[in-house]
This record gives structure tokens, sequence and C-alpha cells, in this order.
């Protein structure tokens, strides 16, 4: 999913309200050159932004135990 909102060329804009992020698939995709290697190089920028992104995230086992015992 989050890779679909970060890609953002088949998500319905609409269904979302504005949109202040960039559809970045399209702009990887042009920076590229807007062809076929274009869009494999777009997609690999994409899940290395997803798996950073997820590298990134803290969870539950991740905080001091006191923030785990206030749920």
């Amino acid at each position: 999913m989050i890779r679909d909102v970060i890609d953002g060329r088949g998500i319905d804009k609409r269904a979302h309200g504005t949109r202040e992020m960039p559809v970045w698939g399209y702009e990887f995709w042009v920076e590229e050159g807007a062809d076929v290697n274009a869009q494999h190089v777009s997609r690999d920028a994409i899940n290395r932004l997803v798996e950073y992104l997820r590298s990134i995230q803290r969870g539950d086992d991740d905080r001091p135990p006191s923030a785990v015992a206030r749920r």
C-alpha cells in the first residue's frame, strides 16, 4: 500500500483530496528517460524508499518498557 501511495500513478487522486506529495513514480520515470528501462529504475527507487521508511519505523518492541506498560 505505501509503495502505491509513493508511486502515485495508480491512485485515484480524487479519493484522497489534495495531493501535496509529488507523484514520485512519474517523477523518477521522467528523470530516467521515460522509457521501459526508466520504469524499472523508478520501481527500484521506490522500493528502496519503502525499505528505508520501514527501517526507521519503531515497533512496540523498540519502545522503552515504561512506554509499553502505559499503553
